[in-house]
């Protein structure tokens, strides 16, 4: 049975396989690859690569800035894109630490609510499925415009159609007035995108935006991903986009 799954690699053209597994999981792949020229097929991981190549190309930074302890002593948070109770239950712990410890303000912006953080949203931001591109450009926005943009970013944020984004997003400028509002005497604050961002067709775009509110903003950012080990597998492994091969 041995020789028959080694004859079955050797003659494979690719591997697909999931994030929920080891870094040195994820090395043997990498060894495989390189000694039978199979490819490795993992959209998750891979798409998490591409969006913090993207962010990087904004921040100058490999990785994003905040972690779970910044977001327990936080006394502002956004999630954007997350169903984050069930996405990521410690960074949901974080920020339930955060909302009862230090009476942080978490504006929860996502298509849909999520009970299981009733009690801890201040402020719940509903848009249409599909339109974060879209949301994190407003949110950009708010959170930048006074800041001091180079000559290229300005000129992208002049050039948005605002009530254009408003109306297919759904999300009026009295709830950014009211976010930057509660957000007013906050001094340590946390942007949490998720997997609906990463996954986005347009996350390269979305990706640069949160680099600039990161980078112009007093926002640390945190992005995260699919599955339990996304991140290890997205450095470790050299993947292919997958070809969907039968």
């Amino acid at each position: 049975a041995f020789l028959r799954a080694v004859e079955a690699v050797k003659n494979a053209k690719a591997i697909r396989f999931s994030s929920i597994i080891t870094n040195e999981e994820a090395h043997i792949l990498s060894l495989l690859k390189s000694k039978l020229g199979i490819k490795l097929f993992n959209e998750d991981a891979r798409m998490f690569a591409e969006f913090m190549r993207s962010y990087s190309s904004v921040s100058g930074k490999l990785h994003h800035s905040a972690t779970l302890d910044a977001i327990k002593v936080s006394d502002a948070v956004v999630v954007v894109g997350s169903r984050i109770a069930t996405d990521n239950p410690m960074v949901r712990y974080a920020i339930t630490t955060a909302a009862r410890h230090n009476g942080a303000k978490v504006l929860y912006a996502h298509p849909m609510e999520d009970t299981l953080m009733q009690g801890v949203v201040t402020q719940m931001m509903k848009y249409e499925v599909g339109t974060e591109e879209g949301v994190m450009a407003l949110l950009a926005h708010a959170l930048t415009k006074d800041a001091d943009l180079d000559e290229n970013e300005r000129e992208f944020f002049n050039n948005l159609d605002f009530g254009y984004l408003c109306a297919e997003t759904n999300i009026g400028d009295e709830e950014f007035e009211q976010m930057l509002y509660s957000f007013k005497r906050a001094k340590n604050r946390v942007l949490i995108v998720g997997n609906d961002l990463v996954s986005h067709p347009r996350a390269s775009n979305i990706a640069k935006l949160a680099a600039i509110i990161e980078k112009y903003s007093d926002f640390s950012l945190m992005v995260v991903p699919k599955a339990v080990n996304t991140l290890g597998v997205s450095l470790i492994a050299d993947l292919d986009r997958d070809e969907q091969i039968s």
